[in-house]
């Protein structure tokens, strides 16, 4: 009897595979339905080879975000997508004019805030 080495056994079905969505999101794979719940992880079983991950969510700009990985037997298979999320428009009410509020490396009057008011958008890059 001829025993395959664990990579070629694994390679034959389908491959365990974690999707991160930061902070949340529905997940397209491929071609595929959409998911039914917008989760942080996604689990899923996908043959070997090359896949396209989309994340969409309620809050996100319309086109979503979309990533093209290559699932291997025998390697770790998990992804990290970030939602794209609408940027958000930030400004402070309730304090005194000359109070200062930063956002990131930002830093502005609470006067100042109010027009044009902060402009807040998703990092490039997912977060583990």
């Amino acid at each position: 009897m001829v025993k395959l080495p664990p990579q070629v056994a694994l390679a034959s079905g389908p491959i365990d595979v974690t999707v991160k969505i930061r902070p949340f999101g529905y997940l397209t794979i491929d071609q595929g339905e959409r998911s039914a719940m917008p989760l942080a992880v996604h689990a899923a079983k996908l043959t070997a080879g090359k896949h396209r991950l989309k994340v969409t969510c309620d809050a996100c700009e319309l086109q979503g975000k979309a990533l093209e990985v290559n699932v291997e037997a025998g390697k770790d298979n998990t992804f990290n997508l970030p939602a794209p999320l609408k940027p958000s428009l930030v400004s402070f009410d309730g304090f005194p004019d000359d109070a200062m509020a930063r956002i990131g490396n930002e830093l502005r009057s609470i006067a100042d805030s109010k027009a044009p008011p902060f402009h807040i958008t998703t990092p490039p890059r997912a977060v583990a």
